[in-house]
């Protein structure tokens, strides 16, 4: 694939890669953000809701409790009158935050600590209510024993209530240890996703390293030898990149040099076979030519006795 493929496909393929990891590392890691900030918020607010409502039913049992206690201590009539419409208040808020519990809570562990509740919440009820009739008939003894009878109550009731409000701040913690894990994934994905970035990033670097730089070294090593005058290696390359077209070219160049070399050596040897031919020629002209002087030279001899004869004979006639 990498072969067959130029060097700008292969750069845009490993750049795009990566890109590609880190906007689904992104959008991965928004998307989980999302969906934590969602949870977190609706089930944050539901359980804050669920918490407050717990603690408001405490605090009205508190409240009451001591209304009541004040009301079944004291002999003052006033304090009977001052207090009695606002328990009467709280007790029927007392009873809308029951029945909202009851129709809400649907785990086990709710129930169980409801019923609970329900139970203690009779039993308080109706020793208030004994305590209250006692001062509303003016009997201040029976009415001070009902208030000594009541507080162990009004104890047993707020310890159950406050098993309750307990339970609400243990679903808070576990809405923040699911926040924690929900946060612990993303970053475990974060860093998992991260780490195949690093090992695709370096696998692609590799490999472009191996496509590239490889033979962009092979092709260098031939063109030095073929600058050296070495014309004897083999070039190939089977990829279809730019480093594959340039060693095919410094190829036919290494051919063309190699056939120019050998046209050059066939065409020096004829012209040494012509040099030969021409000095044996000059050669043999010389020794004519030395041949036809020592003729001439004779025949100028012979020449010279021919003249001294006709001047002998023409000398001898006078």
């Amino acid at each position: 694939m990498f072969t067959h493929a130029s060097i700008g496909s292969r750069l845009a393929f490993g750049f795009g890669s990566i890109i590609a990891l880190v906007v689904a590392l992104a959008g991965l890691t928004l998307v989980k953000l999302l969906q934590v900030r969602e949870s977190v918020t609706v089930q944050s607010l539901a359980q804050t809701e669920e918490a407050a409502l717990a603690n408001e039913w405490l605090r009205a049992i508190q409240i009451n409790s001591q209304r009541a206690l004040a009301i079944g201590r004291s002999a003052d009539p006033s304090v009977k009158q001052f207090f009695e419409a606002d328990i009467k208040k709280v007790s029927a808020r007392s009873s809308e935050l029951q029945k909202h519990f009851n129709d809400t809570d649907a785990s086990t562990e709710g129930k169980a600590l409801l019923d609970r509740v329900g139970e203690l919440r009779k039993q308080y009820l109706a020793s208030r209510d004994q305590m209250m009739a006692a001062r509303s008939a003016g009997a201040h003894d029976r009415a001070l024993k009902s208030a000594e009878a009541f507080e162990p109550v009004i104890s047993a009731y707020v310890a159950e209530m406050g098993q309750f409000v307990a339970l609400q701040d243990r679903r808070n913690a576990g809405i923040q240890a699911h926040v924690a894990q929900s946060m612990n994934f993303m970053i475990a994905a974060t860093l998992a996703t991260a780490a195949a970035c690093l090992a695709m990033g370096t696998l692609l670097g590799w490999r472009l390293r191996a496509g590239i730089v490889g033979p962009l070294r092979a092709a260098q090593a031939a063109a030095n030898r073929i600058a050296a005058g070495d014309l004897s290696s083999t070039l190939s390359s089977a990829g279809k990149d730019e480093v594959g077209q340039l060693i095919r070219s410094l190829a036919v160049m290494q051919d063309s040099l190699r056939q120019l070399v050998g046209d050059i050596r066939q065409s020096a040897g004829g012209i040494g076979l012509a040099s030969g031919e021409v000095a044996s020629g000059n050669q043999d002209l010389s020794s004519r030519t030395e041949q036809t002087a020592s003729n001439l030279q004779q025949t100028t001899s012979s020449m010279a006795q021919m003249a001294d004869a006709l001047r002998h004979t023409a000398d001898s006639a006078r």
